[in-house]
């Protein structure tokens, strides 16, 4: 498929580099009430006033979106995603493209021949070796044909089994000697809860990000976690560990799939921005759902963490709520403005140096400082004193009001978090 047709205005697009970007996953057919890449390109004033970097567009055969070569009709086809893209880039915004390659489930890629793949067609893959060719050079399409900034690699222990770092080692050179012809930085993220440094490492040339299962630590924290997944992830200590180690078990047993001991990640070596992290899973509303006051808490945790955060559409809205709870309260989209601005801001915040973070926790409360600036949560309902480095000047924001500084403290009201400032 050649692009010499389309009249691309892009040409001056130097591209993003994954670290210290703000990520946004956006669902083509619901951002708009058309669903197609066109009616989302209009509103891509919405997403500048958020201060989103990258938009990734989950383009699966599973959501009827996209085959292993061409995005689907209904949301504009072709040429729809490549206007989208153009018009991406004229706002400065990179495009990222999630690619399933198994969206069934289990541990080996299946695709009957001749058979449609979830609404979309797929090739019959007759060997691993041509399955290996065929995610590498599907990969490498995406990105130039359609001038896209990067890949998201999902279901990743379905592809190949035990020759999941080959496969990703063969892509990721691909995609390095490609960014290298292009001019331009692309990543490549991988969707994984295998706590293995070697996705992490590059077995390769070319670089992949890990998508860390931090999040489900974080929903555990906030009461919102499904029940499968409190046993690998429990509360304060695991998020502690993952803070300080990017590990989501740090060294424990992990039963999430099949029975293996989570490795921890080399300290010096576990960068946080090489692990993507978000609040709310795509695919399931949280029961019982967080409170608004623990939303704000939760995101303040996300936007200010050592990790690169990726919003969901509708989080910024509250929109990921369970049914029969009560219209989020107004100001919401204004609070993640505010905390993604701060974040740009202050260098502190978006430092993913791991060995650079000090943390202290206890019976509901978390503090996490990083140069001249602090994160304090209280998770508890009552209001209390929570501990941070001496002499903390100003609150640079808060989840809510009544947040008072001491000498060598602060205290906030209950389910509240705040940025301190020490310059």
């Amino acid at each position: 498929m050649s692009t010499s047709r389309f009249a691309w205005t892009d040409a001056g697009w130097t591209g993003r580099t994954l670290p210290g970007s703000i990520l946004f996953e956006l669902d083509v057919a619901a951002f708009t009430a058309q669903g197609t890449f066109d009616a989302a390109a209009g509103r891509l004033d919405q997403l500048v006033e958020l201060g989103v970097d990258m938009v990734e567009l989950p383009l699966s055969g599973r959501d009827g979106g996209a085959s292993w070569y061409a995005p689907s009709q209904p949301l504009g086809g072709p040429d729809g995603l490549r206007r989208f893209v153009d018009a991406c880039h004229g706002r400065g915004i990179a495009v990222l493209l999630g690619v399933v390659h198994d969206a069934r489930g289990g541990t080996r890629y299946r695709v009957p021949r001749g058979r449609p793949w979830d609404g979309a067609t797929s090739p019959p893959v007759p060997s691993p070796g041509q399955l290996r060719r065929l995610v590498v050079d599907a990969g490498t399409m995406w990105l130039r044909e359609y001038h896209l900034d990067g890949l998201r690699m999902k279901a990743l222990p379905a592809l190949a089994d035990e020759r999941v770092i080959r496969v990703l080692g063969e892509l990721a050179a691909e995609v390095e000697s490609l960014s290298g012809r292009l001019n331009r930085p692309l990543s490549l993220i991988v969707e994984s809860d295998l706590d293995d440094p070697g996705l992490v490492n590059r077995p390769a040339p070319g670089g992949y990000r890990l998508r860390d299962r931090a999040p489900t630590a974080l929903l555990d924290l906030l009461g919102g976690a499904q029940p499968d997944c409190r046993v690998d992830f429990g509360g304060l200590h695991t998020l502690t560990t993952v803070l300080r180690s990017a590990s989501g078990a740090g060294g424990a047993w992990a039963s999430s799939a099949e029975p293996r001991r989570a490795r921890v990640f080399d300290r010096p070596a576990a960068v946080g921005r090489q692990s993507v992290v978000y609040l709310h899973h795509r695919h399931a509303v949280p029961d019982p759902a967080p409170s608004y006051r623990m939303q704000r808490v939760g995101a303040m945790l996300l936007l200010a963490g050592p990790f690169t955060p990726m919003l969901r559409m509708g989080e910024e809205w509250t929109a990921a709520r369970a049914a029969g709870r009560p219209p989020a309260p107004r100001g919401m989209p204004d609070f993640y403005r505010r905390l993604v601005a701060l974040r740009k801001e202050y260098p502190e915040l978006s430092d993913a140096r791991l060995d650079r973070v000090q943390i202290w926790h206890g019976d509901g409360f978390l503090t996490i400082a990083r140069g001249d600036c602090a994160v304090v949560a209280n998770l508890a309902e009552q209001r209390r004193l929570v501990a941070v480095p001496p002499w903390p000047r100003d609150v640079l924001l808060a989840t809510h009001g009544g947040v008072t500084l001491n000498p060598d403290a602060v205290e906030l009201p209950g389910e509240a978090a705040a940025v301190i400032g020490y310059r």
